[in-house]
């Protein structure tokens, strides 16, 4: 099996890197690394933090 090398991307490609679905990506190293979708404890600390700063 043939691996190909994946293709580094600079931080101007990156900022306007658009594919045709949500997800979303991270730069490291140049090269985009997909996201995990969030989860409910994620929606959880988010509110936490929100009713804290809001104090």
């Amino acid at each position: 099996m043939i691996e190909t090398k994946p293709k580094i991307y600079t931080f101007a490609e990156y900022s306007q890197y658009q594919d045709s679905t949500d997800n979303k990506y991270e730069l490291v190293n140049g090269e985009l690394i997909s996201l995990t979708p969030p989860s409910g404890i994620h929606a959880l600390i988010l509110t936490f933090l929100f009713q804290e700063f809001y104090r």
